[in-house]
């Protein structure tokens, strides 16, 4: 049996950081080209 070790994770750290220094805009634009890649 492995035992699996859990670090704790702060999900709201990790959004902060996530988007950092994109807009809206730029990220409404590539949602939209991978949006137009994975349905292809």
């Amino acid at each position: 049996m492995v035992l699996v070790r859990q670090e704790p994770f702060d999900y709201t750290e990790w959004q902060k950081m996530l988007w950092q220094g994109q807009t809206v805009d730029e990220l409404f634009e590539a949602a939209k080209k991978y949006a137009e890649v994975v349905q292809d």
